[in-house]
Formats: C-alpha cells, structure tokens, sequence
C-alpha cells in the first residue's frame, strides 16, 4: 500500500524527484502512519471489535479487543516514568497515579520524587503533578526535601503526604521534620496538617513517623512514631490514629483502659513488613496491634477509637499476619508456630495449621480461602476447615510482590525457580497459578510450544527507592476472579515477541533486568503478549483495574500514533480502548506556493470626491456653453484658431466676420 500510494507522486521513469514531489512522499507516508496506528479507518476484515478501527497497527494483536493508550503525557521533559515510587490504579480504569524520579508539567519543586496522576478522557489521557509544591533545592539536600505519597484514596482524588519541606509548606508545620499532610480535591484542594507538634522534630526523618495503614477515605491515617504524640502516650515506639488537623488518638491503650507502658506496633517488625492487609479495616473501625514484652506479648484489636479487645497471646515468636479488608478476621501465629484465625463477631478461633511451622501467604476478601507456607517451602490452601496441598518445596514466597490472591480467593499466583510441572524450566524462576476449586496448577509462563526456558518470569519487577504506597495498603493485581492473570517474562512465548531474538543483555546490572522483558496475560491456558515486544529496553507491568480490562505497563516502544519520542511511557492495553491519532501535519506547499507570502502594495489613494473631506457637491452644476468656432477659456467663449495658421489681426472699427 505504500509503495502504490507514493508511487502516484513519483515523476516518470528515469527521472529525478523534484523537491515538491519528494515532500508529498513524505506527506503521504506519515498520513500512512497515522492510519496505522488507529485512525478510525476500517479494520482488517474480520475483525468483531467495537473499536476494530483503532486496533490497525500495533494494537492488532492485542487479546480481548484492547487497544494501546499513551497514558503519560507526550511531553516529559527528556524524562522517562521509571515508576521510582510504585504506582496505584482506581477501580473504573480510568485514573492511574505513578511516580517519577524528575519533573516535568506542572510539577513544583524539584524534590527526588515526583508525583503524578493521569486522568483518561473522551479525546485521551491527560496528567497533572499531585506532589505538594516543595522549595527548589540541589541535590544531595533534595532526598530529604522530598515528598513521600503515603496513601491514595480508591479513586485517586485525595492523598496522604509526609513531607520535610523547609520552609515547611504550611504554617504551624515544623521545618525540618518529617510533617503529615492530608488533601482532598487533588490537586488544588486545601492541604491540611494531620500531627502535632512533635517533642523532638530533628528526629523526625527517615521511618519516623511511619504512615502504616489509612481507611479508604482517609478520614483515618495510622501512624507509628518512636515520640509521643498524645499527653498520655509513652516513650516508645506507638500507634496512633490521626483523623483531622491536630486530633490524634493512641491506639496503644488496653482492655483495661490503661496505656500499654512498653508501647505499641502493628507488627513484629518497626514498619510492618510483611503482612497481607493493612492493620487497619477499610473504614477505619478497628486497627490491630500488638502490645506487651516475652511471653507475654500480645495482640489485640481497638474498635472505634474507643474499647480494645484482647485476642490472643503470641509469645515471643508469635506475629500478627494480616486480617481481612473489612476487619472482620484477623490471623496470627503462636509461639508455636501454629496459624489461627480470629473471627471478630463470634470470638471463635480456628486453627488453620495444627502442628506445623506455617505463615499465611494470602487470603481472598472473605477469608474463607486461606494460603499457607508450612516450613518456608510447602504451600497449601485452607478452605473452610479443609487444607489442601498445592505444591512441595517451592522455596520462599514471603515477600509481597512475589505473590498475589484473587479477591475471592479461588486462584492464587506465585513465583518458583523448581520444576512444579512437567515443563523443563531449566532451573529459571517461572509463574504458576492455581486454581483451588479445581484442584489445578498450572505453569503460566511456560512456553506453550515446550521448547524449554531461557530466561525468568516474574510477577512484577519494577524497582522503588521509596514505596507511594505502603504494601499493606495497597497491593497490585495480578490475578483476578476470572482466571486471568498478568506477567513478565524474558522468554518469547507467542511469535510476535521478537526483541529477544539477537540475544537478551542486561540493562541494568543492579537489578538484573534484561532488554527483551515484555508484559503478559495468561487466560484460558494460552498466554498472549500486552507490551509490543519489538522495544530494546525491558517493558514492565505496572498494575491492572480490579476487572482487568485495564492493563498499565512501561514501555519505550512507541504504540500509539501520539508517542514520539523514544523516553519509558506508561501505556494502557484497554478492551474497546483506542483513541484517534493527533492530526496529520499539513500538506506540503507545492510550486509557488512554496514561496513566501509577498506584502501587498498600500493601497492607491481613491479618485475623485471619494478623497475630498469638504462638504461635497452642494447643488446643480451651471456649466456656460459657447457656440461655433469657439470654446470657454479663462469662463470666456473664445474663437477657435484654424490649425497650423494664426489669424490676421481685424483692423480696428472693421466689423466681425
């Protein structure tokens, strides 16, 4: 088709372009381009998709009608989204939150992370800064002068920021410490200042205060801090519960009302690390810590800010787990190393592991599907009494973005470097998904042809220097209740993904990624490529919408006809998505039209009356009229003197001829 199109412009055989005609070439190919990369033009015959003319071009392979959207904005300021503080995606699809290491928009401050929010419209995406605006200062000072996204509300519209500006960004914060800020309204709302005074604010930096958990509207934000935030809290490490400017609740208090006197967590480590749910229920209600030293450690739950209820003892190894969103169970370990499950409306316990050395890996919404880790290396579910075996020595699967749970609890994905299946993994780590209703593993980033692996697979792998949002809070979706799942893999797994066919270097020797890294989705046993497979540098999932028809990655491969440059964008692999591509650009001037545009003359003063500014004709002209031979000279009637001859002068007292 290209060659047919712009051989119409081409000159007879044998003879050369002309310079008019090599730029309508040009013309005409970038009008091609357009077209292919989703004009609205009819599709490939065939094609069922409502959006079939947006998915020309590279979006024509896309599984489930997607289409590719350019998410970030096409001016970057040289930069590219390397998501350096994790990202989060509401719920419609529509809105996605994600951090780079620069600025560029209307970002204000030059601080080492910035944030930003892209909202999809009916003519595309665009995105705003939702930092807090930060003095402008050089680096190494700029770490510190950064902003820290602590927690997002679901849909996005409001935010938690611990922030160490100096000067501070409102008044009554102090400079120099680690200040907490709550805004609705992103980004032009009100900010408002969530501590009060600390005692000590030069030791206010780093963890401290921690931001460990928020209800989803952020009307309350958990925090921990080693200083005492309320007249009555000790001098220790404690939990409180910040719900307006200034009002701060400790947590740390006992079923007898009195202040645990060692402090308070909401974990066996400072920050939290490493359980499911937050320790917070989504609206806030109820928050669980633990107080108490040895063996007599203990965990407990405080309902409204106002009772706390023990639930059990955990001795000295014994760790809260996690707890379903709606805090209605809550799960833990012994001293004996055994899991129990707390149910919080009838006080009945449960023993979800007898005599076994277990962890909880996860849990669907409800908790009644529950997954275990017995000896760091046996994996097994737990469902409604029953415990089920998965798999055998699957090696460490601890760490949250290594696995992940559906919202019912029917399939969990997780990360192994064994041989779980009889595909020859050749000792690469790969991703498996099992399905608990029917009792199946299966390996979802083997490659379907059996041909055996030559490189690893991953849930994710993006890399933060700081977490936008606490895993406790929120957590990326990678499966989902239909089965779905979403992945990265160096291997090519459909015959498409060609970027590793000259070899798969290293990119970045700190963390091992690789240049042929592509993003898929794994559904009805076959995987089918998301990210364009063609880029050179490694493509990286970024999260999903919970129904999945959303898919954001990381990509340097240009996908849609609005990315032109070759900097990291975010990018959306929508079912039914697709947007027209910007207008062609002119076409090219052919000729003297090519010429530039000549001044033209001033303009000839008028004739006549038209340039007369007196008071114009005043009435009937009487013009005097003489008869033959003669004319009017001077208002005189004059004889007329024959040509060539002058005539005699008429004697005086001769009469008139």
């Amino acid at each position: 088709m290209v060659i047919n199109l712009v051989g119409q412009a081409r000159s007879a055989p044998g003879r050369a372009l002309s310079r008019a005609q090599k730029l309508v070439d040009a013309f005409l190919c970038a009008l091609i381009l357009a077209v292919l990369f989703g004009s609205g033009a009819p599709s490939a015959a065939g094609d069922p998709c409502p959006n079939a003319g947006f998915r020309i071009g590279p979006s024509g392979g896309l599984p489930d009608c997607r289409a590719y959207e350019q998410v970030s904005p096409v001016d970057k300021n040289g930069s590219d989204i390397d998501n350096s503080g994790g990202s989060e995606v509401a719920p419609t699809g529509d809105r996605v939150a994600y951090a780079v290491a620069n600025s560029f928009g209307d970002a204000q401050g030059s601080g080492l992370i910035n944030y930003y929010r892209s909202i999809r419209g009916n003519a595309g995406w665009s995105s705003r800064a939702i930092s807090p605006p930060l003095p402008s200062v050089p680096p190494p000072s700029s770490l510190l002068n950064s902003t820290l996204l602590s927690a997002l509300s679901p849909d996005l519209s409001a935010g938690v920021f611990r922030a160490a500006p100096d000067p501070p960004a409102l008044s009554g914060a102090q400079p120099g410490a680690l200040n907490i800020y709550r805004q609705y309204s992103m980004p032009d709302g009100p900010y408002e200042l969530l501590n009060p005074p600390y005692p000590n604010p030069d030791q206010s930096l780093g963890s401290d205060p921690l931001v460990v958990d928020a209800s989803t509207d952020l009307s309350h934000v958990l925090v921990e801090s080693t200083q005492p935030l309320t007249p009555n809290a000790p001098e220790q490490r404690d939990v409180y519960d910040m719900t307006a400017a200034g009002l701060v609740h400790l947590i740390g208090i006992l079923p007898d009302d009195t202040v645990a006197p060692e402090g308070a967590h909401t974990s066996a480590g400072p920050s939290g690390a490493g359980i499911q749910n937050g320790p917070m229920s989504v609206d806030g209600s109820r928050v669980f810590f633990i107080a108490g030293t040895g063996v007599d450690t203990a965990l407990y739950v405080r309902a409204n800010d106002t009772t706390t209820t023990k639930i059990a003892t955990l001795g000295e190894v014994g760790n809260f787990q996690g707890a379903t969103p709606d805090g209605s169970r809550a799960f833990y370990t012994d001293d004996n190393h055994e899991l129990f499950e707390y149910e919080l409306d009838s006080g009945q316990t449960t023993d979800l592991a007898p005599l076994a050395n277990g962890n909880m890996v996860g849990s669907g919404d409800d908790g009644h599907y529950v997954y275990l880790l017995f000896d760091g290396t046996d994996l097994e579910v737990w469902h409604d009494g029953a415990v089920t075996p998965i798999a055998a020595g699957i090696g460490g699967i601890q760490t949250l973005d290594t696995w992940d749970v559906s919202p019912s609890g029917r399939y969990v994905v997780f990360q192994s470097s064994q041989p779980l299946t009889a595909y020859d993994n050749a000792e690469h780590q790969e991703v498996y998904r099992y399905d608990a209703q029917t009792a199946v593993l299966d390996c979802v980033s083997c490659d379907p042809s059996g041909a055996p692996a030559k490189g690893d697979a991953a849930l994710h792998s993006f890399h933060v220097f700081f977490t936008v949002i606490s895993a406790q809070i929120y957590h990326q979706r990678n499966v989902f209740d239909n089965g779905r799942v979403f992945f990265e893999s160096t291997d090519a797994l459909v015959p498409s993904d060609t970027n590793g066919d000259g070899g798969c270097p290293i990119v970045n020797p700190s963390y091992h990624d690789r240049s042929c890294q592509d993003v898929y989705q794994w559904e009805d046993g076959q995987p089918h490529l998301i990210s364009g497979g063609q880029s050179d540098s490694p493509s990286s999932f970024i999260d999903a919408s919970p129904s999945g028809d959303d898919v954001f990655f990381l990509t340097r491969q240009r996908l849609a006809g609005s990315d032109i440059d070759d900097n990291v964008d975010v990018y959306d692999a929508r079912v039914d998505g697709g947007f027209p591509p910007p207008p062609p650009p002119p076409p090219p001037c052919m000729g003297d039209a090519c010429q530039g545009g000549s001044t033209a003359p001033p303009a000839e003063p008028p004739f006549g009356s038209a340039s007369f500014s007196g008071p114009g004709n005043q009435g009937k002209s009487h013009r005097r009229h003489c008869g033959r031979h003669r004319k009017l000279k001077h208002g005189k009637c004059v004889r007329k003197r024959a040509h060539g001859k002058r005539s005699p002068r008429r004697p005086r007292g001769a009469p008139r001829p």
